[in-house]
């Protein structure tokens, strides 16, 4: 149901001790996260769409902050996506072997079936 698009580095921990950067790894949700929870106004509705969020995620691999980047067009549905992730765990991007905050935009699709 979602997928990570892109990881922007943390620039404060690049390596200035070799003068080179280390290759950046990109954040990616952790295995086993739950799946928003479609509203029940919405079903009744027939309010279906895809909300795009953006998502800042620290070191320890939790959301640091959230935004709708793209709306799916529906309040309630962007919602569930915000309430959903904001408890989600990550796999922080890394440069080298040291975790570091990133972000990483999230897509998420309401389709009745």
């Amino acid at each position: 149901m979602s997928q990570p698009l892109h990881a922007v580095p943390d620039t404060a921990h690049q390596d200035q001790s070799a003068g080179t950067v280390a290759p950046l790894t990109s954040v990616r949700p952790a295995s086993g996260n739950p799946s928003p929870k479609y509203p029940g106004m919405s079903r009744r509705r027939g309010e279906e769409g895809q909300v795009v969020l953006r998502v800042v995620v620290g070191p320890d691999g939790r959301a640091v902050s959230l935004s709708v980047a793209q709306s799916s067009g529906f309040r309630r549905l962007d919602q569930a996506a915000l309430d959903a992730v904001r408890h989600w765990r990550f796999d922080p991007a890394r440069r080298g072997p040291m975790p570091v905050k990133g972000v990483v935009r999230i897509p998420i699709r309401f389709v009745l079936k």
